[in-house]
């Protein structure tokens, strides 16, 4: 007896909430090292990032592989920009 968790119309959710429904998967590195502030300028309104990551956080409990990655990012919520 087992117990199996799909989480894919979870993730196409998340994809339409981001505007992102129409992107390709791609690798991407993501650095271990220090990560410097940059002084661009602060969102007007971060909701909707913070809400999109804190959906991600979810994701992570089926998906280990990206949990580096979105507690990356997270540690950054408390005051994000502008920058790409």
């Amino acid at each position: 007896m087992g117990l199996m968790l799909c989480q894919h119309k979870y993730i196409l959710d998340i994809f339409t909430r981001a505007g992102m429904t129409s992107c390709k998967p791609v690798n991407t590195h993501i650095s271990t090292s220090k990560v410097t502030i940059l002084s661009n300028p602060l969102f007007s309104d971060p909701t909707q990032l913070r809400q999109i990551m804190g959906a991600l956080q979810y994701l992570t409990f089926t998906r280990p592989d990206i949990c580096f990655a979105i507690n990356r990012v997270c540690q950054f919520m408390h005051a994000p920009t502008n920058s790409r």
